[in-house]
């Protein structure tokens, strides 16, 4: 439910949230000042949860505000614990969702809560500079004192014309001018301007978390959307017209997922026959394998969805001769999983001969969702369900699918899963050298142990020599060990983490 406050109250309630903006600038630029992503995070988005909390205790929230919120805190434990990118990016993306649950707590899809945090978040900025109760508003500044500021201007365009006319005047000029610039630039250089953006940002960051603006149209839409269709009747004068329409639809449907199924059939044969039994590699690129199916599956997923959106959007649904688009469908949709198992074992190849890596877990990661999606698909075409249906279940999906994988260390098991298959599977030392410092201590290998490797691979591919050398790998680690040493024990509390401390405490443990 949304409420409108009368004048006054809005007015001191709009003067009341840009304190309080200020005051999270200042909290923000406390904890972030020269620190790195830790409990930071944890301690300023706890001070929104918590306002959050107190402002809609008495509101019921939906199941789906409920798991954001859930996937929410997940997302704050995972910065705190594991402290990857994945969980950083999934954390400022749900953050930015909070103004939404404030507006609408009583949300069903997580595509709208994005949809209107989006909106509110990009009026927020422009909603803080106009409120006009503010007296910090810089638009009342220049009304207040405009009739100062075109006298000055004036004065200093006459300075200019009159430097430029007499030669005298123009070099005291230049001179009074030049001592008020250098002042000016030992001034400038005392000041610190990274505290200044940190407070900015963080101004910014508040301002997006309190100044909200209601998206109405989305959210009654929102409101009252359906999962599953209903039939549309419709007064024709001719009562033939509107089944030959159906009909002549139903034939086109037909046409269509047929040509798809041989299409789709075709290449699937071809990839049992050469993936699925009896594969091994014989110097195969990989990486445009995987990257062909996945690309092919996207688009594929893609169309599957597109079509269904299409045909099974209105009255087709209630043809009553349409159990063979229904059936044809079906098969579209398995054939559709026969290629996701397809790109699956391509990825499992390409991980058994060239070992993990970001990329091909975040492929893994896709394919569940396709799976998922598919299942959706299947669903609404079974049950007679809307594409808001499909939209507010896979959106779900993804959100807490995300969530749980931005909770691994994924550069540590990386790490370790790759030296421990050493012999079986082609290490690039160059990747191992780029994972983050939290991996540091799995990364941390003997000279002896990597010739060792290195010897075995080069017994297994015949590229090796095209890579950096063992010797290289020790020399950037051990400096790497070095800085990260160096660089927690300098910084503050706030931006302790768990698997950065672990690491720090492994390698200390080492006598480093």
């Amino acid at each position: 439910m949304i409420m409108f406050l009368d004048p006054d109250q809005n007015k001191m309630h709009l003067l009341t949230t840009r304190r309080m903006a200020w005051l999270g600038a200042l909290l923000f630029t406390i904890l972030f000042y020269h620190q790195g992503p830790g409990i930071n995070i944890l301690l300023f988005e706890s001070v929104f949860l918590l306002w959050l909390w107190r402002v809609k205790r008495d509101h019921a929230l939906s199941t789906t505000t409920k798991i954001y919120l859930v996937c929410h805190v997940l997302s704050m434990a995972g910065v705190f614990l594991s402290n990857n990118m994945m969980a950083l990016i999934m954390n400022v993306l749900l953050t930015g969702l909070l103004p939404a649950v404030l507006l609408y707590p009583n949300a069903r899809s997580i595509t709208s809560l994005t949809i209107i945090g989006a909106y509110s978040g990009l009026r927020a900025p422009l909603k803080f500079i106009q409120t006009k109760s503010s007296r910090f508003s810089m638009l009342q500044v220049i009304m207040k004192y405009r009739f100062l500021l075109i006298p000055l201007f004036i004065v200093f365009l006459f300075l200019v014309i009159y430097a430029n006319a007499n030669a005298v005047f123009g070099d005291l000029f230049d001179k009074t001018f030049n001592r008020l610039f250098q002042a000016l630039a030992t001034l400038f250089e005392e000041i610190d301007f990274s505290i200044v953006t940190v407070t900015i940002f963080g101004l910014f960051v508040s301002v997006i978390l309190l100044f909200h603006t209601a998206n109405t149209k989305w959210i009654d839409r929102d409101r009252e959307a359906m999962d599953v269709l209903s039939r549309i009747r419709k007064r024709w004068k001719h009562w033939s017209v509107p089944m030959n329409a159906l009909k002549t639809e139903y034939r086109a449907a037909l046409f269509l997922l047929i040509s798809l199924n041989l299409l789709i059939a075709l290449l699937n044969v071809i990839d049992i026959s050469q993936i699925w039994f009896g594969f091994s590699w014989h110097g195969e690129d990989f990486a445009d394998m995987v990257h062909e199916g996945t690309t092919l599956l996207i688009i594929s997923i893609l169309i599957s969805m597109g079509i269904v959106l299409y045909y099974f959007r209105r009255n087709l649904n209630f043809y009553p001769h349409n159990q063979w688009l229904k059936y044809l469908s079906y098969i579209w949709i398995a054939q559709n999983g026969i290629l996701l198992i397809s790109v699956l074992l391509r990825n499992y190849h390409y991980c058994k001969v060239f070992s993990l890596a970001e990329k091909r877990i975040g492929v893994f990661i896709f394919l569940w969702v396709v799976v998922f999606g598919l299942y959706t698909v299947y669903r609404k075409v079974k049950w007679n369900l809307t594409a808001y249906y499909l939209f507010r279940v896979n959106s779900l999906c993804m959100l807490i699918t995300l969530t749980i994988a931005s909770l691994v260390p994924w550069d540590i098991v990386i790490a370790r899963i790759n030296f421990s298959r050493s012999g079986q599977a082609f290490i690039y030392l160059e990747h191992m050298s780029t994972l983050s410092d939290k991996s540091l201590p799995y990364l941390d290998k003997d000279i002896s142990e990597l010739l060792h490797i290195t010897q075995k691979q080069y017994d297994q591919f015949s590229f090796r020599e095209k890579f950096i050398t063992p010797e290289e790998y020790v020399n950037i680690i051990s400096q790497r060990k070095i800085e990260f040493i160096d660089r927690w024990e300098k910084q503050g509390v706030f931006s302790w983490n768990l698997a950065e401390f672990l690491a720090y405490k492994e390698l200390k443990s080492k006598g480093l």
